[in-house]
C-alpha cells in the first residue's frame, strides 16, 4: 500500500506540474497532456509489475527488456493501425532510411542501457526506490528545462 501511494503521489505531482504549465502557456494539445499523464501513471505501475514478474519467474534483466519492449511494440502497432498512422510512418521511413533507422538504432541502444539500469535498481533495491529515482529524474529534467529554456513559472 505504501508503494502504491508513493507512486500515485509522485505521478500526480508531475501531472499537476504539467497542467500548471498548460495554464500559463495555453497553446497545448489535450491529447498530448492525456498521453503524458497516462505515461506517468504507467511508469509508476511498471516497476511493481516488473519486480513481481522477476521474482515470480526468476527472470533476468534481458528477459524483462525483451518482454517489455515486445508488449510495447504490439501496443504501438495496434495504435498505429487503428489510427491509420502506420502507412504514413512506413512512407516516411522509406524516404529517410538512414536518418530514421540510424536514430532508431541509437534510441534503442540507449533505451536498452537505461532500462537495464532501472531493472538492476528494481532487482537490488526494489520497485519503490526505482520508481522514486526515475520520477526524480523526470522532475530534474523539467527543472533543467526551465533553467535552459526560458519559460514562465507559476505556483498554481
Amino acid at each position: 500500500l505504501a508503494d502504491v501511494s508513493a507512486a500515485v503521489c509522485m505521478s500526480l505531482g508531475l501531472i499537476w506540474f504539467t497542467l500548471a504549465d498548460s495554464t500559463i502557456a495555453p497553446n497545448f494539445n489535450l491529447t498530448g497532456v492525456m498521453l503524458i499523464s497516462l505515461a506517468l501513471c504507467a511508469d509508476a505501475v511498471i516497476g511493481n509489475v516488473q519486480e513481481k514478474a522477476m521474482k515470480l519467474h526468476n527472470a533476468s534483466n534481458s528477459e524483462m527488456v525483451l518482454y517489455s519492449y515486445s508488449i510495447g511494440f504490439v501496443y504501438i502497432l495496434l495504435g498505429l493501425s487503428c489510427t491509420s498512422g502506420l502507412g504514413p510512418a512506413v512512407a516516411f521511413c522509406s524516404k529517410n532510411p538512414v536518418g530514421t533507422y540510424g536514430y532508431a538504432f541509437l534510441f534503442s541502444l540507449t533505451g536498452y542501457f537505461g532500462i537495464s539500469f532501472v531493472l538492476a535498481l528494481i532487482k537490488i533495491f526494489g520497485a519503490l526506490l526505482a520508481v522514486t529515482v526515475t520520477t526524480g529524474r523526470k522532475a530534474m529534467t523539467v527543472v533543467l528545462s526551465f533553467l535552459f529554456f526560458a519559460k514562465p513559472f507559476t505556483f498554481q
